[in-house]
């Protein structure tokens, strides 16, 4: 039975994915100080949008704190890892997608 609270390394992994593809996609998100503001670069946390520059420098900076964290990000199990693979699927060419996602038939 799980618990409250109680994470698991796929969730984190998850949260990467999406906070990364937030990042990317130059969407808004709500604002710890009301509003709305840019979603942040997960692992450099930076403001602004993203564009070449920027993704590029944001996946040798997540392949360097994965170099550097090999058990990936504490309190955060699996987190990195979905950011590294979100970033080398997008910008470094990788045919692997960081999620599976069911074909769906689009009628």
């Amino acid at each position: 039975m799980e618990h409250l609270g109680e994470t698991h390394p796929g969730d984190w992994y998850v949260a990467g994915v999406a906070m990364t593809c937030r990042w990317l996609a130059c969407a808004a998100v709500p604002s710890i100080l009301g509003g709305w503001e840019l979603a942040w670069a997960p692992v450099t946390e930076r403001s602004g949008l993203a564009h070449e520059e920027t993704i590029e420098a944001e996946l040798f900076a997540a392949e360097l704190k994965k170099l550097k964290n090999p058990d990936g990000v504490e309190g955060r199990p699996g987190w990195l890892e979905g950011v590294v693979a979100t970033l080398q699927w997008v910008w470094a060419g990788s045919s692997v997608a960081p999620l599976d996602m069911p074909a769906t038939n689009a009628g």
